[in-house]
């Protein structure tokens, strides 16, 4: 959407998340203060106007005036969900059950509790208390310039007053559904040589048990609490 809208990203970027020529992603939430400013310096030198920071919160990004940091958050339930079906349609995972997926696939995307630790950051451990880590992570959130809220009804209209974007104007293309969709993607895959990503791809996936989401919910219970106080806080009335 931001490239879409003639915002510019960094000369090597995945999604607006600047990384270095070698395709390794800049790890700006591992720098020091000092070193995640320089580092915005040189973005802003090289008229870069939009950056993405998905797998980590660089907390200096929040204390710099001369810039505007956002977030949309969505529900973190949700959120497992489709990245866990967009792994296995893509064939990325061999995880057939999403509670196992989120256990032990070991990316970023896939643990417990995603928005908590990213906000959190380096001050997370396992063993804080629950009440410390998520009144941590609902400061940090405060410190934005804006959250978003993707479920809420008015997030076109905010966009649109926010930045001026035109969110019909996306580069995105919504996922398609239903057996088109599927052969669509099937027959990608069969151009590739992947008859195994074929199959699954032309097969429909088994719903998420009602089990299953009770499991989602109890361990990402740090998540799902801070999502109801943010829709309290930045959803539309």
């Amino acid at each position: 959407m931001a490239l879409a809208n003639g915002e510019k990203f960094a000369e090597h970027s995945h999604n607006g998340n600047p990384h270095r020529e070698d395709g390794r992603p800049v790890r700006t939430w591992e720098m020091s203060d000092r070193g995640f400013r320089t580092y915005l310096r040189g973005l802003k030198e090289d008229g870069v106007t939009f950056a993405a920071s998905e797998w980590g919160l660089p907390l200096a990004a929040l204390e710099d005036e001369n810039s505007f940091s956002f977030t949309i958050l969505r529900d973190p339930i949700s959120r497992i969900v489709s990245n866990y079906t967009f792994d296995v349609q893509g064939g990325y995972t061999s995880w057939r059950n999403v509670n196992s997926w989120q256990a032990f696939e070991g990316g970023n995307w896939a643990r417990d509790n995603y928005y908590v630790r990213t906000l959190v950051g380096r001050d997370w451990h396992e063993d804080m208390e629950e009440t410390e880590a998520l009144d941590m992570a609902l400061r940090r959130l405060g410190n934005f310039d804006a959250v978003l809220i993707l479920e809420d009804g008015q997030l076109e209209r905010r966009v649109r007053e926010l930045f001026g974007w035109e969110v019909s104007a996306s580069v995105e293309k919504k996922a398609r559904v239903g057996l088109l969709g599927r052969c669509l993607r099937a027959a990608r895959a069969l151009q590739q040589g992947r008859l195994d990503l074929a199959a699954i791809r032309l097969g429909s996936m088994s719903r998420i048990s009602a089990r299953e989401l009770r499991v989602l919910a109890e361990i990402n219970s740090l998540d799902v609490k801070l999502f109801e106080v943010a829709k309290r806080r930045y959803g539309s009335p």
